[in-house]
């Protein structure tokens, strides 16, 4: 059960199309991942992983631990925050996060709930680790 908002899930659909568009590999990850999946979490933005970084109308966006305006830029579509990290990042190198297991849902790839748990772990933030163990355990609990 796709637990997205709406809202959030048409601007992920719309921006997918413009990745495919420009011939980007991509995959949905983060919470929005987590939650076309059926993972009830808080969904107030949404997150791609690109091979390369899209052809978007950039927004400001803050600086993360990890990540710095070359591998990373946010567009805004519908209202919503979409952020595309560049998987050649430090933190993700060489991780092959683009080729691990996803679904598609409606087209647009997602990752897997595991391989969100191993991005938010490979982050290496202390909120991302926590996050990643909070999900370990909510998935656990569900099984």
């Amino acid at each position: 059960m796709n637990r997205c908002p709406p809202n959030v899930w048409n601007a992920v659909r719309r921006d997918a199309a413009i990745l495919e568009e420009q011939k980007i590999r991509y995959v949905l990850i983060g919470t929005a991942a987590l939650a076309v999946q059926g993972i009830a979490v808080e969904v107030p933005d949404a997150d791609f992983l690109v091979d390369k970084l899209p052809k978007v109308e950039a927004v400001d966006a803050p600086e993360t631990e990890g990540s710095s305006r070359t591998d990373c830029v946010a567009t805004v579509v519908d209202g919503i925050k979409i952020d595309h990290i560049d998987v050649k990042t430090k933190k993700l190198r060489k991780k092959g996060f683009l080729e691990t297991p996803t679904i598609v849902v409606d087209g647009v790839n997602v990752a897997a709930v595991r391989t969100v748990m191993a991005i938010k772990k490979a982050a290496g933030r202390p909120k991302d680790i926590d996050f990643a163990f909070e999900l370990a355990s909510q998935v656990a609990e569900a099984a």
